[in-house]
């Protein structure tokens, strides 16, 4: 008997379990972001303060100047020379885009293209790293404290996919709901590269870099293909695209070394 070899579709792969396109919060709904936006960040905290006490209430902190934040493009491609089927090059580079958007919008939270030039995390962070770089687990505990004392709240916390397996080995964190949650603060873990406010490397490999800020808003626009065929050389490209575009308050972000082994 003679059996045929068959085609089977390409293999589908989802975005990064926990990581930024499924644990960052959606921008408000009718929000119009397709051409930038602007806002006025609200870090800062609350304060006691009684009627006996004759004296002034000194919680009181300037208005931070508004922050914009403008849209960027998410992009696959896939070219093929010869007779291109532009069906399985839309697929592909489908795939590729649903698989890779996750990892591109952190890697453009932690440093954004300096052609599109939003704040992001390594410009700035304040670096609290203590003279002797500390466990991943006292690492935690001091972005915890530190950001508390910034004024508390929701904290989300950013870690580069390696962290992964020593938060999980020594119980850091809980996967709910397509979440890493810590105590109720959110840990993404995702494509981040490992790299301090700097933006320089960690200097050893059991070493890593970690963020924290307040919440993360993110929008995506419509999913839109682009073909293109060259007959002198009879080549096929077709692009996948989204245009996407987030948000955190640039204050209260912290950064630490944290060793993981």
């Amino acid at each position: 008997m003679t059996v045929t070899n068959q085609y089977a579709p390409p293999i589908l792969a989802e975005s990064t379990p926990g990581g930024f396109l499924r644990a960052a919060r959606l921008l408000p709904e009718g929000t119009d972001w397709t051409g930038g936006i602007t806002f006025t960040p609200s870090c800062g905290g609350a304060d006691t303060w009684g009627c006996s006490y004759g004296e002034a209430k000194t919680n009181i902190t300037e208005k931070a100047d508004p922050v914009e934040f403008d849209p960027f493009l998410v992009y696959a491609g896939k070219t093929c020379s010869g007779a291109p089927d532009f069906d399985e090059l839309r697929e592909l580079s489908q795939i590729n885009l649903r698989r890779g958007m996750s990892g591109s919008l952190a890697r453009e939270l932690q440093q954004s293209d300096p052609k599109v030039g939003n704040p992001d995390l390594v410009t700035t962070a304040i670096d609290i790293t203590p003279a002797t770089t500390p466990s991943i687990r006292n690492a935690i505990a001091g972005l915890l404290t530190t950001s508390g004392d910034c004024g508390g709240g929701e904290i989300t916390i950013h870690a580069p996919i390696v962290v992964l397996s020593a938060l999980m080995t020594f119980d850091l964190v809980e996967f709910v709901d397509g979440r890493y949650r810590l105590g109720g603060h959110t840990v993404i873990v995702d494509n981040y590269e490992n790299v301090g406010p700097t933006g320089s490397p960690a200097p050893a490999d059991n070493e890593v870099y970690l963020y924290a800020t307040g919440p993360v808003e993110y929008r995506l626009g419509e999913n839109i293909d682009i073909s293109h065929f060259t007959g002198r050389t009879n080549e096929g490209i077709v692009l996948a695209e989204q245009l996407a575009i987030m948000r955190f308050d640039p204050c209260c972000v912290y950064a630490i070394r944290a060793e993981i082994c």
